[in-house]
């Protein structure tokens, strides 16, 4: 499955803001000050972020209470229900 395109830009307008405040709490990537340097890091760095994130997601509630990027309520609603993730790995069939 692909996500259109407007969904996918949306999606990371609000994940790439919390992997941010993630890497401030836990020093993953020291390196990085600013989404502008998040977003120019390869991938599998960003993988160590978001690994991070999955095993501190009370991190979620910090970063809505401390509302670091003046996110409106919806797109907090939205970071909100991303406390119920499901991790692991998934395979799609077609029979």
């Amino acid at each position: 499955m692909q996500l259109p395109e407007q969904d996918a830009n949306r999606f990371f307008e609000l994940t790439f803001p919390l992997h941010l405040f993630v890497n401030e709490q836990l020093g993953v990537l020291p390196e990085v000050k600013s989404l502008e340097d998040y977003s120019a890091y390869p991938h599998e760095a960003k993988l160590q972020v978001r690994d991070a994130l999955y095993d501190n997601i009370d991190l979620i509630d910090a970063f809505i209470q401390n509302n670091p990027f003046d996110f409106s309520p919806d797109d907090l609603a939205i970071v909100a229900k991303w406390k119920h993730f499901v991790r692991g790995d998934f395979y799609i069939e077609r029979s």
